[in-house]
């Protein structure tokens, strides 16, 4: 996104690899807004109407898809909600439900007029979890908007984050590539190549950590 400022593959490229690999979900293309990609806040509203304007064009690219090709149907994606202050993340929900979730057209791959039960909110990764735009704030604030069923999906959170936020009901689900870096740096430090087994062990041993972070509660899938 630094480099870029958007994805070097189109919708209809990324809608052909989840059909093949046939996930139990996927998540709509989102643009980022951390600082390093989004400098201002007319360059951070330009990428969250890019993500909404995104979702809807998958979408339809989704239901024309599964016209054309109805021997290898395609599901629909998880919706990103994108920004960088809390009212950022509101604007972008808003957007989303007005313009697309509300569309009957939306229906016809989503099932409903009305928002999936599990939806993933970006630019989280390096949150704080106090000071300002931190993570608890952002929570709070898509929880006053979006309604009761809506489970969120939190993308590359800390492990701290983790830990305290088990008990928050709208907590879903987190992901991380915290064990890929971690297996990136052994390898370069160790001067061997990063092979598929010390990916694997690396991604183990950070699901064992994040499980027990989690407990007591139960709610907590970890991806």
């Amino acid at each position: 996104m630094k480099r870029y400022g958007g994805y070097r593959w189109s919708v209809l490229d990324y809608i052909a690899l989840a059909v093949m690999l046939r996930p139990v979900w996927w998540a709509a293309q989102d643009y980022s807004c951390e600082p390093e990609t989004a400098a201002n806040s007319a360059e951070i509203g330009r990428r969250i109407r890019n993500t909404v304007f995104t979702l809807a064009e998958t979408l339809a690219r989704v239901i024309h898809w599964n016209q054309e090709l109805p021997g290898l149907p395609a599901t629909a994606p998880m919706p990103v909600i994108q920004g960088w202050k809390p009212a950022d993340y509101t604007t972008c929900a808003k957007l989303m439900e007005d313009h697309v979730i509300s569309d009957p057209a939306a229906a016809r791959i989503l099932g409903s007029n009305q928002w999936p039960a599990l939806v993933g909110v970006g630019s989280v990764c390096r949150r704080n979890l106090t000071g300002p735009n931190n993570l608890y704030q952002i929570i709070d604030a898509l929880d006053a908007v979006l309604p009761p069923h809506v489970g969120l999906h939190l993308f590359g959170v800390k492990s701290t984050a983790v830990a305290r936020l088990k008990d928050r009901a709208r907590i879903v689900s987190v992901d991380s590539m915290a064990w890929n870096y971690a297996a990136r740096r052994e390898a370069f430090a160790k001067r061997v190549p990063k092979t598929k087994e010390l990916l694997c062990e690396k991604m183990n041993a950070w699901i064992v950590r994040q499980r027990k972070m989690a407990k007591p509660s139960a709610q907590m899938a970890l991806f």
